[in-house]
């Protein structure tokens, strides 16, 4: 966003999506914003990346020596932490206190009286609270990560992904071509989409440890040796029933 606005002013990201400037940020760079919200919600601990919390899985931690109000306050402190990824976001993103997503037409003033202040304030409230929203409505909907797909998230998705959106942008500004920033996010998408499959993958970490007496590899009975049922060599965490039953015991 620095690069597409050319300053590191707040005034100066919402100006750069007010008409006659260009468009909000989130059409001229829906890649970079759907990487800034997924980590605005890592960085706040929020659903699907509440690793740290695990409130389904831990009965210890800081959550049991800790009640009432000092309690109260962790999540409270969660939820101002989104607020503020949120007015961000909105910055960045949403035009700010801007009406117009487009980059020509009509639009809020920049500058007036106290009742354009107040316009101003409350479009600022009124995206921050969608944005704060989306976020409410993701944790309802998505399970946890595990950590080892949180890892592969960052390291062979979202870093490359964004090192390679950051070049494109500069490349962009360089050439003079700023207005049409989506084209680049489009080149990004294709590149992530042609040459993801050309990269080293992790190894499966699903796949299991052959354990004797287990219905995953169970002995033949009388010959010590291990069956070859199709259950016992699948790693998919749901053995499919067409492979047959879950055991042959």
């Amino acid at each position: 966003m620095v690069l597409s606005a050319g300053t590191l002013d707040p005034y100066g990201i919402i100006a750069a999506q007010s008409p006659g400037q260009g468009a909000w940020m989130l059409l001229q760079q829906p890649v970079a914003a759907l990487l800034f919200y997924t980590c605005m919600l890592a960085e706040s601990n929020r659903a699907p990346f509440d690793l740290a919390e695990a409130e389904s899985e831990l009965v210890g931690g800081y959550h049991t020596e800790y009640s009432s109000m000092r309690f109260a306050m962790f999540f409270l402190a969660e939820y101002f932490h989104m607020v503020t990824g949120a007015a961000f976001f909105s910055v960045l993103f949403l035009g700010g206190w801007s009406l117009n997503p487009f980059g020509t037409g009509p639009d809020l003033a920049s500058q007036g009286g106290p009742l354009l202040i107040l316009a101003q304030m409350g479009i600022m409230l009124g995206k921050t609270g969608l944005v704060v929203a989306f976020g409410m409505a993701i944790r309802w909907t998505l399970p946890r990560f595990r950590f080892d797909q949180l890892m592969r998230l960052a390291w062979e998705g979202m870093i490359p992904t964004a090192l390679l959106m950051l070049l494109i942008t500069a490349a962009f500004e360089f050439m003079g071509w700023g207005d049409r920033i989506w084209l680049g996010s489009l080149l990004c998408i294709a590149a992530a989409y042609l040459l993801g499959p050309m990269l080293p993958r992790q190894a499966n970490p699903n796949h299991r440890i052959g354990l004797i007496g287990s219905r995953f590899s169970p002995v033949i009975e009388g010959t010590g040796s291990v069956s070859n049922h199709p259950v016992a060599l699948s790693d998919a965490a749901i053995p499919d029933r067409r492979q047959g039953p879950a055991s042959i015991h």
